[in-house]
């Protein structure tokens, strides 16, 4: 005997509403992405630089705008914190040291395949 656990049609129906933002949420959801993009450039900026690993937490407000939002969301946060860490973060934050055009555009490039 199997059984197969399924959420009842309400339930389905909330999760839809829930994963599809919509007016007001849709708007609260996308400042929230935004301002977890510019903490998570804060959080690498004050850490050192983009040398350490804080880089890989841009990965959870490019996800969330994805799930949210969509292949449209998801793309334009991977853009967006592709950028945020790109040509104006420094390697290191202390000497100054900027990364390579290469490096950033590598990076953006795997935050838009996500």
């Amino acid at each position: 005997m199997t059984s197969t656990a399924r959420l009842p049609m309400g339930n389905m129906e909330f999760l839809m509403q829930w994963l599809q933002p919509q007016g007001r949420r849709a708007v609260v959801l996308g400042a929230l992405i935004a301002f977890l993009i510019v903490g998570v450039a804060l959080l690498v900026w004050y850490t050192g630089g983009i040398k350490y690993v804080y880089a890989h937490s841009m990965y959870l407000p490019i996800l969330l705008a994805a799930l949210f939002f969509g292949w449209r969301g998801g793309l334009l946060a991977a853009l967006a914190g592709g950028l945020a860490l790109g040509p104006w973060m420094p390697i290191d934050t202390t000497t100054g040291e900027m990364q390579e055009t290469i490096n950033w555009l590598y990076r953006l490039g795997f935050f838009l395949l996500i």
